[in-house]
Order: C-alpha cells, then structure tokens, then sequence
C-alpha cells in the first residue's frame, strides 16, 4: 500500500553504546491524529521493542509542498544560468 508506513523501534542497541542519551521506555502507547499532514500515526513500545504504524489517509498538502518545492527548484535554476 502506498499510504502505509511501518517501522520497528529496537531500544536495547543503544543501552551500550556512548551515546549522549538514552531513551528506554518499558511501556509505551501512542495515537496520534496528524491533521495538517492527513494521517494517523500509532506507536507501541514493550520493554525497548515496539512498532510504529502511520496511514496518510489524505495526501493534498503533502502534494502541495512537491509543488511548492518543485516550484522553488524551478525558479533556482532558471536565476542560476547565464544570461
């Protein structure tokens, strides 16, 4: 699916490592409701190992900033050639 994003969190690796943080957390759930973006993101940690889940279930502002960007190249390019 195109709108689907998983990825795993894996808390432990970093435990024995010389970070300058540590972030462990035993239990740990989250919804969120990301308006601006149109999506929803849910996270689950147990004991260090946990998954993250976001569905982008409306893609207009995302499609609007590839625009705006694009837009931008667009206009960076045309002031970088000779004239």
């Amino acid at each position: 699916m195109k709108n689907l994003f998983a990825s795993f969190i894996w808390e432990w690796g970093q435990l024995r490592r010389g970070f300058n943080w540590r972030t462990f957390h035993l239990v740990m759930i989250e919804f969120e409701d990301d308006r601006m973006t149109g999506g929803i993101e849910a996270t689950a940690i147990l004991l260090g190992v946990g998954v993250r889940v976001r569905w982008t279930y409306d893609t207009t502002y995302l499609d609007g900033l590839r625009d705006r960007i694009s837009e931008i190249h667009e206009r960076t390019d045309a002031n970088d050639r000779p004239r």
